[in-house]
């Protein structure tokens, strides 16, 4: 008899043990991926599935247009392994010198186990400025929900604002619960965006920082570069955009792919890990994908419907 307790007792321990391993194992596993930066990028897969949709629906219209006399074939200098820093800069010039231009990024933030994103869509074409921003978060005492834009026809000289913090279910901007505008000018918009009226918030300025170019890629130049020497003001803006008391960060990771038949910059990945303080302090690691969705072309941005 005692025989039998001891066994039904030793087996309830076993059965025990095994739901407890089982339970910490999947908790374990779901901290991890809380903790893990979502990691946006699939090499060269989305420029493909973004940009080549739109350049299809550009050569049908070319096509359909018998007027024109056929254009000679544009000659597109190539680069050497030790020109990788010309061949970023030329690159460039061809976006900020073009017609205009289309970016769309998504940020992802992780800090605490908890995440923010940050989807953008930039436009410049002409005298047209035109910037959207959609926050939201896992964990509203750290993180921002919001949607705003910013949007001119002259130049930046005059910049609509107008921002809601609340979403519907679809991201969507919900202005029904409060809007906060006003008019801005080329200058006091960095109190509100620090990178307003660039294509990018931050970019390399010296050989120094080029870590690699790779030319093996069929389609693509791929240039790393290691910022160390962070701008004042783009440490500043982070604390501005997150309400934080301080930050740390020394280094941002940039790679751009450069398409080689145009020298189109087709795509920018950027990350960066840094210390701050908000309640209280954290390391908060970010991964930014822009894709240039369209580039040297006159694009005339629309407003959100209020």
């Amino acid at each position: 008899m005692k025989d039998k307790t001891v066994r039904r007792v030793f087996v309830v321990i076993i059965i025990a043990i095994f739901l407890m391993a089982f339970y910490i194992g999947i908790a374990y596993e779901v901290e991890n991926k809380k903790v893990e930066v979502i990691d946006t990028s699939n090499g060269t897969k989305d420029i493909e599935d973004i940009i080549y949709d739109d350049q299809k629906t550009d050569d049908q219209e070319k096509s359909e247009d018998n007027s024109k006399l056929e254009e000679e074939p544009v000659k597109v200098k190539t680069y050497t392994s030790s020109q990788g820093f010309s061949c970023f800069m030329d690159a460039m010039k061809i976006l900020k010198n073009g017609k205009g231009f289309e970016i769309q990024s998504k940020t992802t933030g992780v800090a605490v186990g908890e995440t923010q994103w940050v989807d953008e869509t930039i436009i410049m074409s002409k005298n047209y400025y035109y910037k959207t921003n959609t926050a939201y978060t896992t964990m509203p005492s750290m993180g921002k929900t919001y949607f705003r834009y910013f949007y001119s026809n002259d130049g930046g000289q005059n910049i609509e604002y107008k921002k809601t913090n609340s979403l519907n279910s679809d991201k969507s901007p919900n202005w029904s619960s409060g809007i906060e505008q006003c008019m801005l000018n080329n200058e006091n918009v960095k109190d509100y965006d620090g990178y307003a009226l660039k294509p990018f918030a931050i970019e390399p300025t010296s050989k120094k920082e080029l870590v690699s170019f790779n030319i093996t890629d069929d389609k693509y130049y791929q240039i790393t570069f290691k910022i160390n020497n962070i701008p004042k003001d783009y440490i500043e803006n982070i604390k501005h955009e997150g309400d934080l008391d301080w930050v740390n960060i020394s280094t941002i990771n940039l790679k751009f792919y450069i398409e080689k038949a145009t020298m189109y910059i087709r795509k920018v990945e950027k990350s960066e890990v840094y210390d701050s303080q908000k309640i209280i302090k954290f390391t908060c690691k970010t991964k930014q994908v822009s894709i240039i969705k369209q580039i040297d072309k006159e694009i005339i941005p629309q407003k959100p419907t209020i």
